[in-house]
């Protein structure tokens, strides 16, 4: 080794302590009465607390479908069984959900819901599993003022009435979850409910989320069924779960097998008895890069065996430091398991020996590639395991949050849930875009080169929510711990990814193989809100996202754009196109129902459009498309016609 690479190497090591140090001091440096209690929320309604006591959740979809009469409602409590003398185990005595009414909570249909109707209770109301979880349908006939035409919020609530040892008076402050439905009056835009049983070839989904199988001490997310339900509620056709690699190798006796095997099977189960969504098995690799920063990256369909990623490495000195402490500090909290941490730790493997274990039909997505991936070190994709040939794609859209409070007890009664400020939000990820993901595409035109046929690299915009459960708004994990119980309204299909089929007949849900084809070649579009129909023609030749058209002459590029009053309307579509080894893209501004006239002047290059709508309440909704490849035989110049159409 030189010694510029000595230097660099010990650089890299003192940045690493400095991070682990910086978080230790985070962690450590916590007011006793906020360790004592969880954390600076009140309550414990709706947040996972940091000591050791059973947490209440309920959830719902924050949207339902045009197409949908139920609201799929989860209730979960995990921990209820614990045995620490004054909080556990806990009992049950009632349910209650109730729904806002002219101001006054009016119970539903079924209200209240008792031990003796609830699987997995007993009749003296005690949880014998440490995850318990169930799922009802709430009727819309049922529901107080559903308007015909829809296009309102439903306000829910959910109580979870028990007792604490030794049981002689109710919980005078029982656990509350408060829940927001929006009930659509149109379908997402070119999708199940918009074509009215008609064929369509647009199909939602989301790349990036957690299900039960992510469970250890800090986060857990919604059973595979329940997110399921959920997603098909909310408008999506499929979903990818991507649980953390160090949580799918734990064994949870008396179960058989580890959660990577029961999360396989339990998938495939659901896919012989479903038609109507499909869910694609996933994991979440923790792995290591030559600095030993520790990065995330989305393994989609084809696993067959898990890939070994620890949350933290057991070969990492200064992490395992922080990890003796913190079993230190978990046993001053009592019940939890005595491998709490432990269970975290494993092998980290470097990028390489990852992709050598990963079957070649895997789609490989860098997650969140550019933020820290999980501290402490702050973990950075490396630029050159970012053009890996062997990564389909970048996962640049993780999360879409716009609101955050620190109500946590109802989050909607806080100012901030009905004044979001979008500007900065938008601008950041328009920057981001625009910025690294194009200058990653400029890379694959400038080395395309004459034969090849297409280029030879370049990553797909894939988009996730990265939601662990939270199917209707998320109170996350909180790294800072003094900052925990934040609410945002980050949730399951808040962002998704659309998968473009255009060259399938007519019928029903596509398979697996046709979703992970399509994402694999960038047939797809990223959104929140509206969709962009982008397509270039030159003759008989016609082309959409992922293809390749060779042009000689003038060429016609419509771009359709789909939106609804959920969404909001647009000014502008800008189309932005770039000729391998100019200075810069051309960015055009194009009005709906204008069209533009652009010269391609290269040999190769390519063109994508991206559009921002504003909302009823002046939210904002971006949609991205990926490239369509210009292949320009003759090297002249090309007139492009841009027609923008609503």
């Amino acid at each position: 080794m030189s010694e510029t690479d000595k230097t660099a190497q010990a650089r890299a090591e003192r940045r690493r302590q400095a991070e682990a140090t910086k978080f230790m001091r985070t962690f450590f440096d916590i007011p006793a009465d906020e360790l004592k209690r969880g954390g600076p929320a009140k309550g414990h309604s709706t947040l996972t607390l940091r000591e050791n006591q059973p947490e209440f959740y309920a959830d719902a979809p924050w949207r339902l479908e045009r197409d949908m009469d139920a609201i799929p409602l989860l209730f979960l409590v995990r921990e209820a069984n614990l045995k620490k003398a004054g909080k556990g185990p806990w009992k049950l005595e009632e349910l209650w959900v109730e729904q806002l009414v002219s101001g006054t909570w009016q119970p539903v249909a079924g209200s209240p819901y008792l031990p003796a109707a609830l699987p997995g209770v007993d009749a003296d109301g005690f949880i014998a599993e440490s995850y318990w979880t169930h799922s009802v349908l709430l009727d819309l006939a049922a529901l107080h003022d559903i308007q015909p035409d829809r296009g309102q919020v439903v306000d829910l609530r959910v109580e979870f009435k028990g007792r604490f040892p030794p049981y002689k008076r109710l919980d005078p402050d029982p656990p509350i979850r408060y829940l927001r439905v929006y009930l659509a009056r149109h379908g997402l835009p070119l999708g199940r409910a918009a074509a009215d049983g008609n064929g369509r070839h647009w199909f939602y989904g989301d790349t990036h989320y957690h299900s039960a199988c992510t469970n250890d001490i800090w986060e857990f997310g919604n059973p595979v069924g329940a997110a399921r339900a959920a997603g098909h509620a909310l408008g999506l056709d499929w979903l990818v779960v991507t649980d953390h690699s160090c949580d799918l190798d734990d064994l949870d006796p008396p179960q058989v097998g580890s959660r990577f095997e029961r999360l396989k099977a339990e998938i495939a189960a659901l896919a012989a008895a479903d038609g109507h969504f499909r869910v694609i098995q996933g994991e979440e690799i923790t792995l290591a890069n030559d600095e030993k920063w520790y990065v995330h990256m989305l393994a989609i369909g084809g696993l067959t065996n898990l890939i070994p990623g620890g949350f933290w490495p057991d070969t990492d000195s200064i992490l395992n430091t922080l990890a003796a402490k913190l079993n230190g500090l978990i046993a001053r909290w009592g019940g939890y398991p005595a491998d709490a941490i432990k269970r975290l730790v494993g092998p980290v493997l470097p990028f390489e020996q990852v992709l050598a274990r990963v079957p070649a039909e895997t789609l490989l997505v860098a997650a969140h590639p550019y933020s820290a991936a999980q501290p402490p070190p702050k973990g950075l994709w490396r630029p050159q395991d970012l053009g890996h040939e062997r990564l389909t794609g970048h996962e640049f859209w993780n999360g879409r949050a716009r609101r955050k409070t620190v109500v946590t007890d109802n989050p909607f009664e806080g100012v901030a849930w009905d004044l979001p400020d979008d500007d900065k939000r938008v601008d950041d990820l328009r920057q981001r875009v625009n910025g690294e993901w194009e200058a990653a595409l400029r890379r694959a035109a400038d080395d395309w080169f004459d034969g090849q046929g297409r280029p030879g690299h370049w990553p797909v915009f894939i988009a996730g929510s990265d939601a662990h459960g939270d199917f209707n708004y998320s109170v996350g994990v909180g790294w800072d711990y003094r900052q925990y119980g934040f609410v945002i309204d980050n949730a399951l299909g808040r962002v998704r990814t659309a998968v473009h089929l255009p060259d399938r007949a007519a019928g029903g849900l596509p398979e697996q193989t046709e979703i992970l084809d399509a994402l694999r070649c960038g047939s797809c579009l990223v959104t929140d809100g509206p969709v962009l129909e982008l397509s270039a023609q030159q003759g008989a030749r016609l082309a959409h996202m992922g293809q390749v058209l060779p042009v000689h002459d003038a060429v016609l590029v419509e771009v359709v754009l789909h939106t609804t009053d959920e969404f909001g309307s647009a000014d502008q579509v800008e189309v932005i196109t770039y000729a391998a080894k100019a200075k810069r893209p051309v960015r055009s501004k194009v009005r709906p129902g204008l069209s533009r006239l652009v010269t391609f002047d290269g040999r190769y290059g390519y063109l994508r459009a991206q559009v921002t709508t504003t909302g009823p309440h002046r939210e904002l909704f971006c949609c991205f498309t990926n490239p369509i490849w210009l292949d320009n035989r003759t090297g002249g110049p090309v007139e492009l016609n841009i027609r923008v159409k609503q």
